[in-house]
């Protein structure tokens, strides 16, 4: 039987807790997290509060077309977004993520999954599209209920609140190239709250990662939440982050650790002969196989143009 986090303590007596810490290290905080039992989705919890003052605005984010979505094209080729398993998640504190040579970040917030926290985060993104980074734009939870498909009851709803803190207790230390430029800056991928002047909810895109903006991946959105499995949704989006009408491959063991995939290699590599073969009866990719060489497994494919 998985193992299950225990409902977390309310906001306000993390913010008390929250006072009792008085250290300027990583090592003191995590002192402190481990002195207090304080869990990741705590952890979530107390990164929203403190940033949700936060109201710098800067250059409006790209307006892409209402049919797509998108997603930073550097983020799929990183392990971010984990393919885990179902248990407690562990808080991270400025831990570099496995990647692609060209991008480095080091994390710090809540474990992540590619499942309910990257449909989510795509959301985000795409309510954001054509608004200025940085301002609060208006959302209730039905309506994430409603894009995301799933039902509108009470866990539900908290599923997706808890979603919400643990992508904005995310922080990342980036560094990518693009061709002769290279890049750094420290962002957090999102900030949720509630105006109280207006009583309405509202999310918020981190101008200071704009950056990450100017270079996007396109998908089809309805088709990524039909996927099934945490390595399927992991491939699509790393197979619409490159050129399309071209063969792609990549060594087996580099897509497990870029999918944040912590089993077994045999059970990796039948996840990735299940995925292709979702993505090409969606029509994603084609020719998708598996195939050995120089004692060492690939997995190659074509992204169809359209």
């Amino acid at each position: 039987m998985a193992l299950t986090s225990p409902p977390p303590r309310p906001l306000s007596e993390l913010l008390k807790l929250r006072e009792s810490f008085h250290g300027s290290t990583d090592e003191d905080h995590r002192e402190w997290i481990e002195t207090n039992s304080i869990t990741a989705e705590e952890l979530g919890m107390l990164a929203n509060a403190t940033k949700s003052k936060r109201n710098e605005t800067g250059k409006p984010l790209p307006l892409f077309p209402l049919e797509m979505f998108a997603v930073p094209t550097e983020i799929p080729r990183t392990a971010l977004f984990k393919t885990r398993r179902r248990g407690p998640r562990k808080p991270i504190m400025w831990e570099q993520i496995d990647s692609r040579k060209d991008i480095k970040i080091e994390y710090f917030g809540v474990e992540l999954d590619n499942h309910l926290d990257l449909d989510l985060w795509l959301l985000v993104i795409s309510i954001a599209r054509g608004q200025t980074a940085g301002s609060r734009i208006p959302i209730t939870l039905t309506g994430l209920l409603r894009e995301l498909g799933r039902a509108p009851g009470g866990k539900s709803r908290n599923n997706v609140k808890l979603a919400l803190d643990r992508l904005a207790s995310a922080t990342l230390r980036v560094e990518i190239k693009r061709k002769d430029e290279n890049f750094q800056f420290t962002t957090s991928l999102m900030n949720w709250g509630i105006d109280k002047k207006r009583e309405r909810m509202f999310v918020r895109v981190d101008p200071d990662g704009y950056m990450l903006f100017e270079n996007l991946s396109y998908l089809n959105f309805e088709t990524h939440l039909q996927l099934e499995g945490g390595v399927t949704k992991a491939l699509h989006l790393y197979a619409i982050s490159h050129k399309r009408g071209e063969k792609h491959s990549q060594p087996l063991e580099n897509l497990k650790k870029w999918f944040g995939y912590d089993g077994r290699t045999l059970d990796f590599r039948r996840a990735m002969i299940d995925g292709m073969r979702q993505l090409e009866e969606t029509g994603v990719i084609c020719e998708g196989k598996i195939y050995q060489h120089q004692e060492e497994e690939f997995a190659s494919w074509i992204l169809n143009k359209k």
